[in-house]
């Protein structure tokens, strides 16, 4: 099979983020093909009956709370709900149980999480208090950056902005700050163990480890962000959300196909035209492969 040029835009894979982008371009009247080597689309997101008929669990990819957060959502949001995207959610989030038995539970009241931190352990709570505060005066910039290419145009364009808003030596101030990591923060702000065992985990969930660089950064945005909107989880499985992409990305004209394993790049010209498979298919695009 060759498409002959049949697509604007050829995306490789078909996770979260391949879909939401396969999404947002259909919806901007693009063609779009999106190609799964798997038997089944949504990468790391799988739900699954596992114990019982008709009871579900979700095996890997769980809660949303970054997703919910992200442009991605808030362009998409309307259309994925009327798709069949739908939330649960409380105002305790998450918890951490040690092997004593000693418990902490998060609640989406920075108050409370500030008192109940200061309890365990004096200074906890502003140390805390004083980490989410960072990202809130940094947002334009922290945002900016985890949104966009390092090495683009919006990219350098933010970065200018904040060096004239806020002069060289505070940017450069704050990228020492950002650079530290996970195990650093946590050992040098929190004397509480629950607390260590409530956020050491999180930095995980972003491929990073506790002794990364920028680690400790995606720790506070993954608190920042737990404590706004908690952990919205898919009702009926997570698996719903890539059956809600799936449908705006076929609803406006966008292909998704399984079980074809893309084995190179396709070079006209000195730019990327196109993919080719391992059955042997091409599939060509006008504009862009992702």
């Amino acid at each position: 099979m060759n498409s002959s040029g049949e697509y604007d835009c050829v995306i490789v894979g078909s996770g979260i983020n391949s879909l939401v982008c396969g999404a947002i371009l259909a919806k901007a009247g693009k063609r779009v093909c999106v190609l799964e080597r798997n038997d089944r689309l949504g990468g790391c997101i799988r739900t699954e009956e596992l114990t019982v008929p008709g009871f579900v669990h979700d095996v890997m990819s769980t809660a949303h709370p970054l997703f919910i957060t992200s442009p991605g959502y808030a362009e998409l949001n309307a259309d994925l709900h009327a798709n069949g995207l739908e939330y649960v959610n409380n105002d305790t989030p998450t918890a951490v149980v040690l092997p004593d038995n000693r418990t902490f539970i998060m609640r989406t009241s920075r108050e409370a999480n500030v008192s109940s931190m200061n309890a365990l352990a004096p200074g906890d709570g502003q140390n805390y208090q004083a980490s989410l505060a960072f990202v809130e005066q940094n947002a334009n910039l922290i945002f900016g950056l985890l949104s966009n290419e390092l090495w683009s145009y919006a990219t350098g364009k933010l970065m200018l902005s904040e060096m004239i808003r806020n002069c060289p030596s505070a940017t450069t101030a704050f990228f020492g700050e950002t650079m530290q990591t996970s195990r650093r923060w946590l050992e040098e702000r929190f004397q509480s163990d629950l607390v260590r065992a409530l956020l050491a985990p999180w930095i995980l969930h972003t491929g990073l480890g506790p002794e990364s660089a920028l680690s400790a950064l995606m720790n506070v945005v993954i608190a920042f962000s737990v404590e706004q909107v908690g952990m919205p989880l898919v009702k009926g499985g997570n698996y719903k959300t890539v059956e809600a992409l799936e449908k705006i990305i076929r609803n406006n004209g966008g292909e998704l196909l399984v079980d074809a394993d893309v084995s190179g790049i396709v070079i006209q010209r000195g730019r990327a035209a196109g993919v080719s498979t391992t059955d042997g298919r091409t599939f060509d695009a006008r504009q862009a492969v992702v």
